[in-house]
């Protein structure tokens, strides 16, 4: 074996597909040959295969290459022949492919994979029509929070963070899931002799960043590519030790709505059960549905904290006092404070706060009593 998914790309070879009929699956004996098979010579192998609704066909996702990894989709029809072939040189390494639908109807495509972004590496999804053309692709990664040694993280400095992702999953309203690792592939790029202080600097902050360790990222997108949530998850030893590292590989759905991730953790291979996702309305609010209870109508997030929500939409927070919000996404958050007005906010900015009037950004120092913000227009602190 050549090992688990991310370490598993050929470097020679063609790609193919085989496909056995149901009554050869079924079989007490082992089929001594596939009803069809297809050679791809052009591509080195297949990334990810789905069937298209009931209509027999496939989507077909390759990579032509071991470099540059030039992503190719191909429609087959039941018997394996060819309906289109289309190539997407600039998006970066495919790993996976998903079929896109809502209401049990068919409404297009989507890959997923990563590629040099920001020095580094960052997970990238794009999204099509049943064409293969191209509707939007979106470029991600960088989470904050986590649990034990990550809790509280920001989202970190770029330069220094990789965000992999290799595996997608449709979801019942349109909208995909996608498994992802994000962490730092070592320091040791940043280690030299000679005095550049910029990189002595990223050096200095690489060795000190516990994201030297991966974590598992799931993220979940609407059908038109907007992010909605993004969680990031360690396996935690039973005996209180610190999380090693861990990536989400793999994706599916179990039939009452559960979200499996398959993981690459450092010691073998895991398996995380998330709980359904909860049924978003326009009205209701990501925050409380994202949030753990503590019971006694106290919620907590991990990197926002703890707050307690009345039906009115305000919520009393710990730290930030009286707000008020209503949210669909973690990602873009506006609400009302009794001091500052409106303000905008997220889960990979905060405790950066953008104010709407006047406008400016301000950072707030989370277990400041009272509370301080420092006001960037005007470089100061201001204490309520």
């Amino acid at each position: 074996m050549e090992g688990f998914k991310s370490y598993g790309n050929p470097s020679s070879g063609s790609a193919f597909v085989a496909y056995f009929s149901p009554a050869q699956i079924t079989s007490s004996v082992a089929p001594t040959a596939p009803v069809w098979r297809k050679d791809f010579s052009s591509s080195l192998t297949v990334k990810g295969i789905r069937p298209i609704g009931e209509t027999g066909e496939f989507i077909v996702l390759t990579s032509q290459s071991e470099v540059p990894h030039i992503p190719c989709l191909i429609r087959l029809d039941a018997s394996g022949n060819i309906l289109w072939q289309k190539n997407y040189p600039t998006r970066g390494e495919p790993t996976d492919v998903c079929v896109l639908a809502k209401d049990g109807a068919v409404t297009g495509l989507a890959f997923c994979g990563h590629g040099k972004s920001e020095g580094t590496i960052d997970s990238f999804l794009t999204g099509l029509d049943l064409d293969g053309n191209v509707s939007w692709t979106r470029t991600f990664g960088d989470p904050s929070g986590g649990i034990g040694k990550f809790a509280g993280l920001s989202s970190g400095n770029p330069k220094l963070i990789y965000d992999e992702s290799w595996g997608v999953c449709a979801t019942a309203d349109g909208g995909m899931l996608v498994a992802s690792g994000t962490g730092i592939e070592g320091c040791d790029p940043w280690r030299g002799s000679d005095s550049n202080q910029t990189r002595i600097s990223i050096l200095n902050e690489c060795v000190a960043d516990p994201r030297t360790d991966w974590r598992g990222m799931v993220t979940k997108f609407d059908a038109s590519g907007k992010q909605i949530w993004q969680r990031v998850d360690s396996f935690m030893p039973p005996d209180g030790g610190n999380a090693s590292s861990s990536a989400c590989e793999y994706l599916l759905l179990s039939a009452d709505g559960k979200i499996l991730s398959v993981n690459d953790e450092a010691f073998g291979v895991g398996l995380l059960v998330l709980e359904p996702e909860a049924t978003i309305s326009n009205s209701e609010d990501i925050l409380l549905s994202a949030a753990v209870d503590l019971g006694n109508r106290w919620k907590n997030l991990d990197w926002f904290g703890s707050f307690l929500p009345f039906s009115s939409g305000w919520k009393y927070h710990t730290r930030l006092g009286w707000i008020f919000t209503s949210s669909q996404s973690l990602d873009s958050i506006w609400f009302y404070d009794q001091s500052f007005g409106w303000c905008w906010t997220g889960q990979t900015i905060y405790p950066y706060i953008w104010r709407n009037l006047p406008a400016g950004w301000l950072y707030f120092l989370k277990n400041s009593t009272p509370r301080s913000f420092f006001e960037y227009s005007q470089s100061v602190w201001t204490k309520l």
